[in-house]
């Protein structure tokens, strides 16, 4: 009899409308949009307790096989992790020494050791972030299963086993294990899960936020609260065919609108771990956004070559206004993300431009320093000032950044290095001129001129003295040797002209080429919104 309602469930999955909506997801596959960023826990307060976050979480994580009544998840781990995801739950079965990862009978594929490898290689991408981990034995004692996970952590320091709930300044970059039940590593767990058996989905969705409601109450104590909305129909007459996956498709739409209510409010409630089913993307990017409270909103509307820029401050935050639309773009996923399409219309050519200016830098310095340690060769402005060493700092500043901005294009860098290469224009212009007058004021009349002034005198004046041979082939050689120097330093003093000169024409290019990019990426759009969404939510 379960071999048969186990053909028909999996039949009745398999031609099933599959795909993705907003808040659904059934697609192995995931694109993420150009302007996401993966780190969003970089924007949530050192001093924050992890309890307080509201965090996204899949139920069953990796349970990706196994027929319509096993399988939980459509994404596998990574992507799970990129698409925002920070609370992962395994069922684990003890064999040997190894932990292997399972959902009832059926294996998935995957170890707890390999689970650990994969999460955390993709904090050492993303310091910023923490990933809860709940481990459930399944099949197998408690306590072996204790014992194993421990000496499976024992060596690594980027695991957290502590009861004690930390704040997020000490898990960043960290696996925090979390405690239930039998299980009890980690920070200690209150599930608001109810019963997964559902036979109504309307029951289901009263249930849930029934349980919602006291994970708002319960939120930033001393324990993480967590709430399932994943459910089956297993086990039930009237929900026999509701399988994790048709649950999810229905209820997981409703949860976004439940929590989308409290989007207005100020500050935001809190509702701990949210563990679903087949999550979409935008429903993880609407958990995620609860967490901000101080609310900035960056707008700009764009018509008929019109630009306006709306922006709304926070009026109870203790910040100013300008430092709130400071933190709103610095924390922008839009700004501050790398950008593909941006890549490809920057191309290549901002590299060699950043190289060009870095050399010139670095030559204003070398050659800087040959006309500082030679009194006659530099006015008194360059001995005062010795402006071409922060000159030369300034285009190898100017440099680095131009090749940043072609390395990791986002919106914001290449919006920098603009400015900074505008700025780079009137440094070079600057440096022009400076160069230009030192050369003009450049003198070496003093270098054949002897204590008595002898020389000098005989050498400007005419005199019936005559000196002597020796003093005159040695004033002969000194006249030879100040005319080789004049000419030498004098050369130096043009090629740095001429390399200001250059660095003119590089900042222009840099300053053209940035705007144009820029100006392309968003020449389709009608409306770019910073944050993400409507509104740029920080906390």
């Amino acid at each position: 009899m379960i071999l048969i309602y186990y053909f028909i469930t999996t039949l009745l999955y398999r031609v099933a409308c599959h795909g993705n909506d907003l808040f659904f997801n059934d697609n192995a596959e995931l694109q993420l949009p150009e302007t996401y960023s993966v780190p969003w826990m970089r924007a949530v307060k050192d001093s924050s307790p992890l309890s307080a976050l509201t965090v996204p979480g899949t139920h069953d994580s990796m349970s990706l096989a196994g027929g319509a009544l096993a399988q939980h998840q459509a994404w596998s781990l990574d992507l799970q992790l990129r698409a925002g995801i920070r609370y992962l739950e395994l069922r684990v079965v003890a064999v040997g020494n190894t932990l292997y990862v399972m959902q009832g009978i059926t294996y998935q594929h995957s170890t707890l050791q390999e689970v650990l490898h994969t999460t955390l290689a993709f904090l050492s991408l993303y310091p910023s972030e923490a990933v809860l981990l709940q481990v459930l034995p399944e099949l197998s004692k408690s306590s072996q299963v204790n014992q194993m996970v421990q000496d499976l952590v024992a060596q690594e320091q980027r695991v957290w086993v502590s009861s004690g709930m930390p704040t997020m300044r000490e898990v960043r970059g960290k696996v925090v294990l979390v405690q239930k039940g039998s299980f009890n590593l980690g920070v200690p767990l209150q599930a608001e899960g109810g019963d997964n058996r559902v036979s109504e989905i309307q029951d289901k969705e009263a249930s849930l936020a029934k349980l919602l409601g006291q994970a708002m109450v319960a939120c930033g104590g001393e324990n993480i609260v967590m709430s399932h909305s994943s459910g089956s129909g297993f086990g039930t007459f009237w929900g026999m065919f509701l399988t994790p996956k048709r649950v999810a498709e229905r209820v997981n739409p409703w949860l976004n609108h439940f929590l989308g209510q409290y989007a207005p409010n100020h500050p935001r409630p809190c509702f701990g771990v949210l563990s679903m089913d087949f999550p979409g993307f935008d429903l993880i990017q609407n958990i995620i956004n609860l967490n901000w409270s101080d609310i900035m909103s960056v707008t700009m509307t764009r018509s008929d070559g019109v630009a306006i820029l709306t922006m709304k401050s926070d009026a109870g935050s203790a910040c100013p206004p300008l430092c709130q639309i400071l933190k709103a773009l610095c924390y922008s996923p839009v700004c501050c993300s790398v950008s593909q399409k941006l890549r490809s219309l920057l191309g290549t050519s901002h590299s060699a431009l950043g190289m060009v200016q870095v050399m010139v830098g670095l030559m204003n310095m070398a050659l800087g320093l040959l006309l500082c340690i030679n009194r006659f060769s530099s006015s008194w402005r360059m001995h005062e000032t010795l402006y071409p060493f922060w000159l030369g700092a300034l285009f190898i500043f100017f440099g680095i950044l131009c090749i940043l901005s072609e390395k990791f294009p986002s919106p914001c860098l290449v919006v920098s290095s603009v400015s900074a290469h505008l700025a780079g224009v009137g440094f070079s212009i600057a440096a022009v001129v400076l160069y230009s007058m030192n050369l003009a004021e450049m003198s070496f009349w003093r270098l054949c001129r002897d204590d008595d002034d002898y020389y000098f005198y005989h050498y400007h004046h005419s005199s019936s003295t005559t000196a002597s041979p020796d003093r005159q082939d040695t004033l002969r050689r000194c006249l030879e040797g100040q005319r080789i120097i004049t000419m030498v330093l004098g050369g130096i003093n043009v090629l740095l002209i001429t390399l200001s000169v250059l660095q003119f024409c590089v900042s222009i290019s840099c300053v053209v080429l940035g705007i144009k990019a820029v100006r392309k990426m968003f020449k389709k759009e009608n409306q770019v919104q910073l944050g993400g969404g409507e509104q740029v939510q920080l906390g």
